[in-house]
């Protein structure tokens, strides 16, 4: 991989931002928690893709899980093996995953739809061409189609394998600009990271598969899902194949650090929809870099957004509260005068306001 250069990075986000059909795969990591399902993933998955839908764009959420609740439902300490097994587990869970979106998708005045796709299905022209319109009709209508490999009738021959491959296969089905996959990690590191150690290289920008990006994809893994990192590195070329990028991110909403605002920057974000400015930045704390998520809290230390930092937790600890002007002087460069731009910046509402 070569080096890119802050501008290069910046032209990639920037890219990124302005894809207007998004497909988003979570995998089971992200929707399990302790042998058990974690209610409060599906809740921000439903927030978080209807703000998109919101905004203009058209989301198609490829979702795994129908075989963790399955096994849930039917009582099963010990998660099924066979194929028959995942595949009774995929018919039980299958309805119970599809209402946990229903659900909470309810809550922001959304309508969801299931989509169950094969391989088999989709390698006929005809069923491909059917696929296609359906989900086009369903996403003209405001519909979020909520796509899954259908377990429950596929075979270790004509399955996908994991939904990482599917997800690549829907965005070319819907010919969309950017493909979302949130795993369990932070991202690609050279390196497995292990506790204890420092954290590894982890590669920011990918804009060529070398044997270097190969061999690191290889060494990692993700989660308790079916795919590892070769997977997400698969679906990613077979998304560029079809002119759409991926992002490969940490859906635990887990953040490294907080930022605490002051009353003027909380309107500001909360209600005026603008960026985070360093002068409405009152208190830092957590080490964090350029690009990790952030947490924002209002002066009562209510968590009111999370974002992507511009700056690191050393230099915005200088720059906290003072005006844009004198960022370039007090650190030597600048990222620009939004500590997280509005582009990068999810407000946090309570569910039940639609």
């Amino acid at each position: 991989m070569r080096e890119l250069s802050r501008q290069s990075r910046d032209d990639a986000f920037a890219e990124i931002a302005k894809a207007r059909r998004i497909v988003v795969k979570v995998g089971s990591a992200i929707l399990a928690a302790n042998g058990g399902i974690a209610d409060e993933a599906f809740a921000d998955i439903a927030r978080q893709i209807s703000e998109l839908a919101d905004s203009g764009r058209d989301v198609v959420l490829v979702s795994s899980g129908a075989i963790a609740i399955g096994n849930r439902d039917l009582g099963w300490d010990i998660p099924s093996e066979s194929i028959p097994e995942k595949q009774a587990a995929a018919a039980v869970g299958q309805i119970g995953l599809t209402g946990l979106y229903k659900q909470h998708f309810a809550h922001f005045g959304r309508q969801v739809a299931q989509i169950l796709l094969t391989r088999s299905g989709l390698e006929d022209h005809e069923r491909f061409l059917n696929a296609r319109h359906t989900l086009g009709t369903l996403l003209r209508n405001g519909v979020i189609p909520i796509v899954n490999e259908n377990d429950t009738v596929a075979t270790d021959e004509i399955r996908f394998g994991d939904n990482d491959n599917l997800s690549a296969t829907v965005v070319n089905l819907v010919a969309a600009d950017l493909l979302i996959v949130l795993t369990d990690v932070d991202g690609l590191y050279a390196e497995p990271p292990r506790e204890g150690a420092p954290e590894p290289h982890r590669f920011e920008v990918v804009d060529q598969v070398t044997p270097e990006i190969q061999r690191a994809a290889q060494g990692s893994t993700s989660g308790i899902g079916r795919g590892g990192m070769t997977t997400k590195l698969e679906a990613a070329q077979v998304a560029a194949r079809g002119g759409a990028a991926t992002v490969l991110c940490n859906g635990t909403t887990r953040t490294r650090g907080e930022v605490s605002l002051d009353a003027g920057a909380v309107h500001a974000v909360e209600d005026g929809g603008k960026s985070l400015l360093p002068a409405g930045i009152t208190a830092v704390r957590g080490r964090f870099g350029i690009g990790d998520a952030i947490s924002c809290l209002d002066p009562s230390g209510r968590e009111i957004a999370r974002g992507l930092s511009s700056y690191s937790s050393d230099d915005l600890t200088r720059i906290a509260g003072q005006a844009t002007s004198g960022i370039q002087q007090m650190l030597g460069y600048s990222n620009g005068d939004e500590v997280i731009h509005r582009d990068d910046l999810v407000v946090l509402r309570d569910e039940t306001t639609p």
